[in-house]
């Protein structure tokens, strides 16, 4: 009696066997695809730590900042002078304001100019007059400094509303002081700011002035 087709199917593929050649390149098979698969979960257990790490490092809120700072910096840059003409006018501000506020004992009480300019033999430069100093009474001075130059700073006497201003002269070089307005040659003084106070800053007759005076 014949045997059904399925079984003599079975059969047929049960005796069938592999060469060696092909049982070899089978195997060679299966390692690559093993391979190729632990390859592909390393990398993807890489990219997930790495992005763990990422995000621990980092956190949403700090790039947030980040993005923020970049922001301020670049329009800092943008609004800020390219070539700003009188370089040294703040540093001057700065050290005229501080010593302003100061208010140090005056080495001479003198409200005459002349007696004033006399009284300080001690400096390689004369005290001069100004056309901006119309209106300041002089009230003595002492010897101080201008970014380490040897200055007369020169205290008004008290106005009605109790307030000093402070008027500093200094021999202007202009290596030290930087480009600075020149009366003589028809520029008009500058103002600078440091902590509330204005400070008027020119240079007449060979001389730098620097007043502070109320805003």
């Amino acid at each position: 009696m014949p045997k059904p087709l399925k079984l003599e199917l079975q059969d047929h593929y049960q005796s069938a066997k592999l060469t060696d050649k092909q049982l070899a390149r089978l195997n060679s098979l299966q390692e690559l695809n093993h391979s190729n698969s632990k390859r592909r979960a390393e990398s993807l257990t890489e990219s997930s730590s790495a992005k763990q790490f990422s995000n621990r490092l980092f956190p949403k809120w700090a790039l947030a900042c980040c993005f923020l700072l970049a922001v301020m910096a670049f329009f800092q840059y943008q609004w800020r002078p390219l070539d700003d003409p009188w370089p040294k006018a703040d540093a001057i501000a700065a050290e005229v304001v501080y010593n302003h506020l100061k208010q140090r004992p005056l080495d001479f009480i003198e409200s005459d100019f002349h007696e004033l300019k006399q009284s300080f033999v001690q400096l390689d430069f004369r005290l001069q007059k100004s056309a901006l100093l119309d209106s300041f009474i002089y009230g003595g001075g002492r010897y101080c400094s201008l970014l380490s130059i040897p200055a007369a700073q020169i205290r008004s006497a008290k106005s009605i509303q109790g307030e000093y201003e402070t008027l500093y002269q200094v021999d202007y070089r202009e290596s030290i002081f930087g480009a600075l307005p020149k009366l003589v040659q028809g520029q008009a003084s500058i103002i600078r700011y440091h902590k509330g106070v204005a400070v008027e800053i020119w240079v007449d007759k060979g001389i730098l002035f620097a007043k502070t005076r109320s805003i």
